[in-house]
This record gives C-alpha cells, sequence and structure tokens, in this order.
C-alpha cells in the first residue's frame, strides 16, 4: 500500500493507494494536525478505517488493512513541515518526494471519472467542469499514479 500526500498551506490531502494504483480511500486533513494523523496510521501501519472516518472523502469498497509501505509526498507548498512529521513515524526511505506538476488537472479528471456528470452536465466538456468539493485527495492519488507510471512501480 503507498499513502500519496498532497501537502499544502491550509490542509492536506491524502490516499491510499495499491501498487496497481487502485484507490482505497483518501481524504482531507487540515495542515495543522497531520502528526496526529500520521501518528495513528504509522502507530498500526496499517489503515485503520475508523481512525480514518472523520476525513474520508472518497472510499471505494476496494479497503484493505495492508500494511502502509511507502509514503509518496508532493513536494510543493508545505511538503517541508509534512515531511518533518512524517519522519518520525515512518523510515526515511520509505518517505518518496514527487513531483506535484499538474496533479490538480489531472485530481479533476479522476473527480469525474469517479463521479460521472449528469444531465445536462454530461454534455459539457469536462475541462468546463469544476468538481463541487475540494479535491487535494484526489491530488494526492494523482502524485502515487505519476509516480508509479515514471517509476514502473515503487
Amino acid at each position: 500500500m503507498l499513502l500519496g500526500i498532497d501537502p499544502g498551506v491550509n490542509k492536506c490531502g491524502w490516499a491510499i493507494v495499491n501498487l496497481n494504483g487502485e484507490l482505497y480511500a483518501s481524504g482531507i486533513v487540515p495542515s495543522d494536525m497531520p502528526e496526529g494523523w500520521f501518528k495513528a496510521l504509522a502507530l498500526t501501519g496499517k489503515p485503520r478505517i475508523d481512525l480514518l472516518q472523520p476525513w474520508i472523502k472518497e472510499k471505494p469498497e476496494l479497503f484493505s488493512n495492508e500494511r502502509v509501505t511507502y509514503v509518496i509526498l508532493g513536494k510543493g507548498t508545505g511538503s517541508k513541515n509534512i515531511n518533518i512529521q512524517l519522519e518520525r513515524f515512518f523510515s526515511k526511505s520509505s518517505i518518496i518526494l514527487a513531483e506535484e506538476k499538474y496533479t490538480t488537472l489531472k485530481a479533476r479528471d479522476l473527480y469525474w471519472k469517479l463521479h460521472p456528470p449528469s444531465g445536462l452536465l454530461s454534455l459539457l466538456p469536462k475541462f468546463l467542469l469544476y468538481p463541487p468539493r475540494d479535491i487535494d485527495d484526489l491530488a494526492a492519488w494523482a502524485i502515487v499514479l505519476h509516480k508509479i507510471e515514471t517509476e514502473k512501480g515503487v
């Protein structure tokens, strides 16, 4: 299992993804509280759904309790602080810094794949549609997908 993180100034998107790029769960936490969230995740080594529940935005039925082996952290805004916090709970060798280029655009595509527009909205090109919620979690998924594609696995 991979934990993707899209760090930001006010909020931090996360996505738990398998090695094939399939989404298990994703969500958004406030940037001022990830340490407690990371600690809860690192203590068990497994993404416990009961600990994640308050922040979940997407939870396909694929959810599993496999161990998180790598953390893929976007190296954009806020990554330095998040990386310091991550190193308290995960080994440095399991934290991988990754590019965030175009992940917001990819996150929009991912949102519409998970939630296809209906009615008249389905007639519009996807690039004209904007998701009705924050998509930082899907940007975290996009970070992981990009890393999987460029590295041919982690």
